[in-house]
């Protein structure tokens, strides 16, 4: 993946987590959630950080190899 895709990658899912925290704290009137907003903001602040570990290793050059170095 580039880095262009990487970027748009990151924008969505920044923009989507902003999306389900506003849509999480409006004030509903009576009864549950019928989304779960809260799962949605953990997915996509999970995306966010995997596509900015990405990007880092995009822009230094060095692939990430995780704790055991393969």
């Amino acid at each position: 993946m580039d880095l262009t895709t990487t970027l748009i990658s990151i924008a969505l899912s920044a923009s989507l987590f902003a999306w389900a925290n506003w849509r999480h704290r409006r004030h509903v009137s009576g009864g549950t959630f019928p989304v779960p907003y809260m799962a949605i903001q953990m997915i996509a602040l999970v995306a966010t950080l995997v596509m900015a570990g990405h990007m880092v290793s995009l822009i230094t050059g060095q692939p990430f190899r995780g704790r055991m170095n393969y």
